[in-house]
């Protein structure tokens, strides 16, 4: 009997050519050694051929893990041109095999259950129609992800939309809250803010509807509102109100157009009687109407230039 030198099977010794796969024996044969741990040397004068074609990587490694299993050579081809195209657009992973173990390692591979993708050209037999459901799974899994997250943005809206209350915001990151919030179903009602870092708030700030109706103000820190101003409907300041001696008690109003002081009015405490009348300009005070004595008349005038300084003062008769 005689041995083939390639697979190892025994043939009738008037026989050319090994009957297992077809390699002549005109050569002396020798006794086979041992094979390398999972592969078998490739037939030299086997041509290669592409056996599949697999969109990634790992699919390709898994042909040829189980190729290997099998004792059967192969390797992967693909053209990503030395790595300069990312997996995701590199050409197919092509499973290369000698054309001589091409229907054992389609057998190998309809064991296995490893799917085909793409049958290239030229090669001979269907593939094997066992179905891989990785992607299909990858899908599932993404669009899962994506209607768990629109059904948490969804609820925090619809939380958002309903909260009641008040949220505290440290600011400065010095560990003690400097701004307060405050909601109503949803809307932004009242704003609060601390100037002295004393973990009260100093100024107020009234909402409706997103706009500013009211802003007060504890000027000295006290613990009590010395300033009130009221607004339109587009937030700008109408009418102010101010304590200057922190009586509990306004003494000075004041008047404004389109967000800016026009007028401003001094009272004496305890008392309906103005003593002092200023106007103003865009703003800026360019004259002042004074009750000296208290009796009701404004005894002396006092101009002012286009900057605020006082240009000339004069009796008022």
């Amino acid at each position: 009997m005689k041995t083939c030198r390639y697979c190892g099977k025994l043939g009738p010794d008037d026989s050319n050519s090994c009957p297992e796969c077809g390699t002549a024996f005109d050569l002396p044969t020798e006794q086979p050694g041992p094979p390398s741990p999972g592969r078998r040397p490739p037939r030299p004068e086997a041509a290669s051929i592409v056996l599949r074609e697999y969109p990634n990587e790992t699919a390709a490694q898994r042909a040829i893990d189980a190729l290997r299993t099998a004792r059967i050579e192969g390797y992967i081809a693909t053209d990503d041109l030395g790595g300069l195209f990312p997996p995701l657009i590199a050409s197919p992973f092509r499973l290369v095999v000698s054309s001589v173990h091409r229907e054992a390692a389609a057998q190998v591979l309809a064991e296995a259950e490893l799917v085909p993708v793409v049958q290239p050209q030229g090669a001979v037999g269907e593939p094997v129609k066992v179905r891989d459901d990785s992607s299909v799974r990858l899908l599932g899994v993404f669009l899962l992800g994506v209607i768990a997250g629109a059904l948490v943005l969804l609820g925090y809206q619809t939380t958002r939309q309903q909260f009641s209350g008040t949220v505290q915001r440290d600011v400065n990151g010095d560990g003690r809250t400097d701004e307060w919030d405050t909601y109503q179903k949803g809307k932004h009602v009242r704003y609060a803010t601390d100037n002295n870092e004393d973990e009260r708030p100093d100024i107020w700030y009234t909402y409706k509807d997103g706009v500013i109706t009211r802003w007060e103000e504890d000027i000295n820190f006290d613990g009590k509102v010395d300033f009130w101003a009221t607004c339109d409907d587009l937030g700008r300041t109408v009418e102010s109100k101010f304590d200057a001696d922190f009586n509990g008690q306004p003494e000075t109003f004041g008047y404004y157009q389109f967000g800016r002081m026009r007028e401003q009015h001094s009272v004496v405490p305890q008392s309906d009687l103005i003593w002092k009348k200023s106007f103003f300009t865009n703003g800026i005070l360019r004259e002042d109407l004074i009750d000296r004595d208290r009796d009701g008349k404004f005894d002396e005038r006092i101009l002012f230039d286009v900057h605020g300084i006082e240009v000339k003062k004069e009796r008022v008769n």
